[in-house]
């Protein structure tokens, strides 16, 4: 007969096996989270799954802005209502677990498009319906999922551009870019000139507008304008404009029906063949149509217009020809017209070379920009001797990439004309506006300026 004290013995050597059980099995799965009562004999866990709940704070709001917070907190084993589930999520339902198996019941997250970047958000390509999915992990490896979807807004997008009349102190402005969320232009504008607080219009749908300044344009200005979609959903913009640096300045064209200087340095252009046509705007006779064939603009031979150490060039173009075999060349502006390289500095359609009299420097690559319109600036200084940096080339405020084939510290010139739409028998196709030209070299600031400003 087994003695009491070898009964106690073997239920204690039972119970020994039992932990190193518990814990040999523990060791068995290190990858899984541990998970309440799951080792439990006293559990009776079936091989139900676990139920799987979403609850959202709200079921719609906006793109980079509103917070969703997602609760899985009426997740459950049916059994054990208390065991410790563990969850993961997929918020923008692309198949990819966006959180790691927790066991935290709650997520606050916002949804942001590619453009802007938010704190704990989840990228989308764009608002409208978002199915969000959640998947659940309870006892004996079972699991569940369940989605939700939310709609996610946006407000209507600003696309402004405005040009402004540096004489005149008129502004223009162009919103008809602007769109609600779903690609409609079905909106309506309300705008602040000076935004001084009080609107200047009603609720209108007139997209583009001009404005003369009650009081001088200084250094800057303010405007607001606010959109209105057809969901009453509404954004405000601010936009601050500052009147470009004028100094140094040799020439201005802005061809508002004819090829006059308003510079004040009194250089006038002869149009020949040149036909005025809209500008980029659309306002008629505010800019000069050349045909390609020999149509140009003579402005003389000014020794104003041939810096040596600094110089720049602004101009907007839309070209209609495309370089090929037989056009190998385009010309569209050359303070020095004759066919030698060597003299002046020369724009041509997908190359700018400036001569020191002996020999060139150029830069080749720049696309020819087929029927769009284009804002090329062009500017060189001898401050910098040996840095392949005295020349730079902006398109669209921009500076163009690559460098020069040689340094070049100063522009030698002979007495060729300057001219705009040609460089020797090479002419321009297409149509060329707002053109400036400096003794200076025009500084970042300087160039997006000029891009926002015309006569």
């Amino acid at each position: 007969m087994i003695s009491k004290k070898n009964n106690l013995i073997i239920k204690y050597l039972k119970y020994l096996t039992f932990l190193l059980l518990l814990c040999l099995s523990c060791q068995e799965i290190p990858d899984k989270p541990e998970r309440d009562n799951i080792f439990d004999p006293e559990a009776n866990f079936d091989s139900v799954p676990p139920s799987a709940n979403i609850t959202v704070s709200q079921d719609t709001g906006f793109i980079n802005e509103t917070y969703f917070e997602f609760s899985a907190v009426n997740s459950l084993e049916d059994e054990h209502p208390d065991a410790v589930l563990y969850y993961k999520w997929d918020f923008n339902n692309d198949g990819v677990w966006d959180t790691e198996l927790t066991s935290k019941k709650t997520e606050k997250i916002a949804f942001a498009d590619p453009e802007h970047s938010v704190n704990n958000s989840i990228r989308l390509s764009g608002p409208g319906n978002q199915i969000v999915t959640l998947y659940v992990l309870g006892a004996l490896n079972k699991s569940s999922t369940t989605s939700y979807t939310i709609y996610v807004y946006d407000h209507p997008k600003i696309v402004l551009d405005w040009e402004v009349d540096i004489f005149s102190s008129r502004f223009y402005f162009y919103a008809t870019g602007s769109a609600d969320w779903t690609g409609s232009q079905d909106l309506e504008f309300r705008w602040d000139y000076d935004n001084d607080g009080n609107w200047d219009t009603d609720w209108i749908k007139q997209s583009s507008m001009n404005y003369l300044a009650k009081d001088s344009f200084g250094d800057t200005w303010e405007t607001k304008l606010s959109i209105k979609d057809s969901f009453n959903f509404t954004t405000e913009k601010i936009m601050t404009f500052t009147k470009p640096n004028l100094d140094g300045i040799i020439a201005y064209f802005p061809f508002s029906g004819n090829a006059q200087d308003l510079s004040g340095n009194g250089i006038q252009g002869v149009v020949y063949g040149a036909v005025a046509t809209k500008d980029r705007f659309g306002n008629q006779k505010s800019a000069y149509y050349f045909d390609g064939a020999n149509d140009y603009i003579d402005l003389g031979n000014n020794d104003k217009l041939k810096s040596t150490e600094q110089f720049s060039l602004s101009v907007w173009i839309k070209n209609e020809r495309q370089v090929t075999s037989a056009y190998p060349n385009v010309g569209i502006f050359t303070n020095n017209d004759n066919c030698d390289q060597n003299y002046g500095l020369k724009y041509w359609i997908d190359k700018v070379t400036v001569g020191n009299g002996n020999s060139y420097s150029y830069h080749y690559g720049m696309s020819s920009y087929l029927n769009i319109w284009k804002h090329f600036v062009i500017t060189f200084s001898s401050d910098n001797p040996g840095s392949y940096d005295n020349l730079k080339i902006f398109i669209d405020k921009i500076k163009f990439g690559g460098t020069w084939s040689s340094d070049i510290s100063s522009i030698g010139y002979s007495s060729s004309p300057t001219v705009i739409g040609k460089i020797c028998n090479y002419f321009f196709q297409g149509i060329i506006d707002e053109v400036y030209i400096f003794n200076r070299s025009l500084t970042s600031d300087d160039i997006q300026n000029l891009y926002h400003s015309k006569n």
